[in-house]
């Protein structure tokens, strides 16, 4: 019991505190989420100008939302053959 209490005395106070977004913060989060997982042609212009905000801010994301378009592609397909061969170019 001694060693608990003299551990937890050691402990920086930044240790012991977490961290609580806001609720503020949270929805910002969760609005911009949803704008990457929507497809780009269901958006409505205010949605889009906000996705480009994003888009400037981090080219990692606007790459992975290029992706994320261009294999949305795939569910088109009908047969299993023509898909496979969309897959294999795409992943080329």
């Amino acid at each position: 019991m001694a060693c608990r209490s003299l551990c937890h005395a050691a402990r920086p106070p930044a240790l012991d505190t977490t961290y609580q977004p806001s609720s503020t913060a949270v929805t910002h989060a969760y609005r911009k989420l949803t704008l990457l997982l929507s497809r780009w042609k269901n958006l409505v212009s205010k949605q889009r100008g906000e996705l480009n905000r994003l888009f400037r801010l981090n080219r990692r994301v606007f790459k992975a939302y290029l992706l994320k378009e261009s294999l949305e592609r795939l569910w088109d397909y009908h047969y299993e053959g023509a898909m496979l061969s969309y897959l294999q170019k795409w992943m080329d």
